[in-house]
């Protein structure tokens, strides 16, 4: 995993008041071994708390200091004195009121307010109109925010305002990457309790970035995407009729088609995926007529040069969709190697996302068994966001799976090539029994038992 700043070492002083850890990363990636109880749930824990910068979730954390060391030989230090002053305890419970109303976005700039140079005028005007939306009443968020403000002023905590904020924009520049924790299945629910969610809560992994293996949040990604090539279906209808009318009005101009050469016409494949697509409008007795012109070469006679031109801006308005379709081919693809007597389909002409059984008939997502729900959610999240680079951090990623999936499931993530770090806990030998077998290490490598 190529990535221009690595993290080489994470490290925790005092944590519990009893060890210190120092987790070593080679190339942006560790797999922690450790049988439950050793600690590695919390290490995980803690390190999205830090990568995430929701350091406020830290004041119930006992340790004293965290260091982020890096491959520039810089070192990002975070000192739990910043947040155990008299007073925290207020100013913990308003940050939290304010982390579950808002957005990630919303609340880096609500942060922003409370320890930096941020307006409440300028969060107005960014985010009046999403709040809105949501039902979340801008009188209290204006509150919570002054409220905390004011605790950390009167306790003499704003004098920490600076080194926080400070860290908060060295995180963020340097792992500004979108996260997919996946905490197991067992504690989600303890997890989010103490945090204030229910489990049933929409949007839970947008607004907190905490994965489950619930298979509506599955179904709303299929969704999404069959509706989104459904409109970029009328887009690029209504571009290709305009760019058409121009065409005929003014038929000696060139115009722009990218530099597609005729051979492009020649690829059957991609034509029927763009007629399919775009083409409504055509019957498939039409369609057949369409290549039969470019099989005898037809398609490139003047008589046909309106339809030629057609055709290749259709295919310039699918490439702009190339790569994301690529992406949802490849969690079809890596899908259907784990599924029993199942495929993931993707229609592309339509855009639905399916699983068949053997006779072709269609399988709904809560159906399938425990397995292999957790791996089509996760292979989800990691194909279906269309972000090319992010962060994993795994508990137990075992958990219902076959020895066979354990020893797939992380290097078909890695293969991805869209990984830039990756931190998973687990007490399998399994999930290492494969080319990331190097990268696992046993916890007590890392920790060092102190008395204080």
């Amino acid at each position: 995993m190529e990535n221009q700043i690595n993290l080489t070492c994470f490290e925790i002083e005092g944590l519990n008041n009893e060890k210190n850890v120092s987790l070593t990363f080679d190339n942006n990636l560790r797999i922690l071994l450790g049988e439950n109880g050793t600690g590695k749930t919390t290490i995980l824990t803690i390190l999205y708390y830090v990568l995430s910068r929701k350091f406020h979730n830290l004041y119930n954390i006992e340790f004293s200091k965290i260091h982020l060391k890096l491959s520039t030989n810089q070192t990002i230090t975070l000192d739990k004195e910043w947040f155990t002053l008299e007073g925290n305890e207020n100013a913990y419970k308003y940050y939290k009121y304010i982390e579950e109303e808002l957005t990630k976005e919303e609340l880096d700039y609500a942060l922003e307010i409370v320890y930096g140079n941020g307006t409440m005028e300028q969060f107005k005007t960014n985010f009046l109109h999403k709040l809105r939306v949501r039902n979340v009443s801008m009188m209290r968020i204006r509150r919570y925010i002054s409220e905390l403000k004011t605790i950390l002023r009167e306790n003499n905590s704003d004098r920490y305002s600076e080194d926080i904020l400070k860290v908060d924009k060295q995180i963020k520049e340097i792992f500004n990457k979108e996260i997919l924790y996946f905490p197991t299945y067992r504690r989600i629910e303890d997890d989010l309790s103490k945090l204030g969610i229910s489990l049933n809560d929409d949007n839970i992994s947008e607004k907190y970035g905490i994965i489950n293996f619930g298979m509506n949040d599955v179904q709303e990604i299929f969704d999404g995407i069959k509706n989104d090539i459904k409109d970029e279906s009328l887009t690029s209808y209504s571009n290709v009729t305009g760019n058409m009318i121009k065409h005929l009005i003014y038929p000696n101009k060139k115009q722009n088609l990218l530099e597609f050469d005729n051979a492009i016409l020649e690829n059957k494949e991609l034509l029927e995926i763009v007629l399919d697509r775009f083409g409504k409008d055509l019957n498939k007795e039409d369609k057949r007529y369409i290549f039969s012109l470019i099989n005898t070469d037809d398609i490139f006679k003047d008589e046909y040069k309106s339809l030629n031109f057609y055709l290749k801006n259709l295919i310039r308005n699918y490439m702009g969709y190339k790569k994301r379709d690529d992406s949802i081919k490849e969690f079809a693809r890596i899908c259907t190697k784990y599924l029993v007597n199942k495929e993931v389909v993707f229609n592309e002409g339509n855009g639905e996302i399916s699983i068949l059984n053997l006779k072709k008939n269609k399988i709904e997502l809560n159906h399938l068994s425990s397995g292999e729900k957790q791996i089509v959610s996760i292979l989800a999240q990691v194909f279906l966001n269309f972000n090319d680079d992010f962060i994993i951090l795994f508990d137990e990623p075992e958990l219902s799976l076959s020895i066979e999936w354990q020893e797939m499931l992380l290097p078909d993530i890695i293969d991805t090539g869209k990984c830039s770090l990756l931190l998973a806990v687990t007490h399998s030998p399994f999930i290492f029994d494969n080319k990331l077998d190097s990268y696992a290490k046993g916890i007590e490598m890392f920790i060092e038992e102190i008395n204080i």
